[in-house]
């Protein structure tokens, strides 16, 4: 009888342990998609900024200082047909016969918009603009990691032994086919527009994380703090792969050039544009993380692996457009600036009226 217990008892330790390492092991991947905001000028070929969200103003200062120091690469995209606005036609003319309108009135004019995926006739123009979006999407990706990981590794305890700082010269050269990666990682005494103002001869005291300068040129020190043994890679074009004994985490940037829908007057009361002169497309970023099966015989050490949930929710802050708008709240803010707009149109008009009645009884006064 005791030995029944004993099997019994060890039967249902075991069917515990398979169970939690079963909900352990579907648990340990998730995978988080955020929509981003890229919205172009086409007539100016220049990309738009939209204040106070964190993608957009690290898209359009990534994007100036690249333009401002490869004139080629700026050439390539300024060259391209992508993004252009909605094509407004008018409605085709009948060829029938119609009787005519009994009440005589003439039929207003109708006029579409076609919102569509855009595709450029020459692949290799798509592809040089595609490309560069794509190389700028990683570089922005990289610097939201690298700002995410030194914050986190600051505020918490850890060895300095079991951690290592990725820099320029550790990564596979694989990483620098990324052109805006390449370019504004490089050293200030190897380029030019940097040479060129001296700065290179009196840099300042310290070790330099960043310089921008007044013409948009831009030096970021590649720098990331990751748990010793982390490889860095860039398996395919908009994808940065971070993979580790125990854990892979992933950032992939999707741009298929599709139309993005903006909230109603976005663009008119906080963009401060016509929307019909503005060409808002979307970017999906897609941030996967797995724990791999060495990972669940942790006992201690969690620490150097927390980081990675507080980065999903740091991306998704700086990323979603949708978080974005929440964080604005957007829906009551332009409820009440279209509000203030009605009462303002509305007492003007009462104003016009009221100048117009006093001077129809003027002119009456006077001449009777």
């Amino acid at each position: 009888m005791t030995w029944a217990i004993w099997i019994a008892g060890l039967l249902l330790i075991l069917i515990a342990v398979l169970y939690l390492l079963r909900f352990l092991k579907q648990e340990s991947f998730v995978r988080h998609e955020f929509t981003a905001a890229i919205i172009f000028d086409p007539k100016n070929k220049t990309h738009v900024e939209i204040d106070q969200y964190n993608f957009s103003e690290q898209f359009e200062q990534t994007l100036n200082a690249l333009f401002v120091e490869n004139e080629a690469l700026k050439t390539a995209w300024e060259s391209e047909s992508m993004f252009v606005p909605p094509e407004k036609k008018d409605a085709p003319k009948e060829t029938e016969d119609k009787p005519e309108d009994t009440n005589d009135k003439k039929e207003e004019k109708v006029s579409y918009y076609a919102i569509v995926k855009q595709v450029s006739k020459n692949d290799e123009e798509q592809a040089s603009q595609r490309s560069i979006l794509l190389e700028t999407a990683e570089f922005c990706l990289l610097e939201f990691l690298s700002l995410h990981l030194s914050s986190y590794f600051e505020q918490t305890p850890y060895d300095k032994t079991r951690i290592v700082t990725i820099e320029r010269e550790h990564i596979p050269a694989i990483m620098l086919e990324n052109r805006v990666l390449s370019l504004l990682t490089t050293p200030i005494e190897d380029r030019q527009i940097f040479v060129k103002s001296g700065i290179n001869k009196h840099p300042p005291q310290g070790k330099v994380h960043s310089i921008y300068a007044s013409n948009g040129a831009v030096y970021e020190r590649f720098n990331l703090i990751l748990p010793k043994g982390t490889e860095i890679t860039r398996p395919q074009p908009g994808v940065i792969r971070l993979e580790h004994r125990h854990f892979i985490l992933e950032m992939e940037c999707i741009f298929h050039g599709f139309c993005l829908n903006l909230p109603r007057y976005f663009e008119k009361l906080y963009i401060g544009s016509d929307s019909k002169k503005i060409a808002p497309r979307e970017l999906n970023i897609a941030v996967s993380a797995q724990l791999r099966k060495s990972s669940l015989m942790l006992l201690k050490g969690w620490t150097y692996y927390h980081w990675i949930d507080s980065f999903m929710e740091y991306i998704e802050n700086h990323v979603s457009f949708e978080a974005f708008l929440k964080r604005i709240d957007w829906i009551s803010v332009s409820t009440k600036i279209r509000t203030n707009m009605i009462l303002e149109r509305k007492k003007a008009q009462q104003k016009d009226g009221l100048v117009s009645l006093e001077a129809a009884q003027s002119k009456s006064h006077k001449e009777s």
